[in-house]
């Protein structure tokens, strides 16, 4: 059975999430699993990062996802 989940994130471009991963020496991964707001990662870096992407323009939103239950 498909079930429709609403996943909180701030969305920025494929470029910005490059670019900050480049500024804070980590990987697109890790700012990818930052920006992903369901089940956020805790910490300083990941902090830096959601600001640094929502002073580059980006903003929180939400994507659906289907998953299988």
């Amino acid at each position: 059975m498909l079930v429709k989940k609403n996943i909180r994130k701030i969305i920025v471009s494929p470029e910005v999430k490059k670019e900050i991963a480049a500024e804070l020496g980590c990987t697109v991964d890790t700012v990818y699993n930052a920006l992903n707001l369901t089940d956020p990662t805790t910490g300083e870096q990941p902090d830096r990062i959601r600001r640094m992407a929502l002073e580059r323009g980006g903003y929180k939103g939400t994507t659906i996802k289907w998953i299988e239950e």
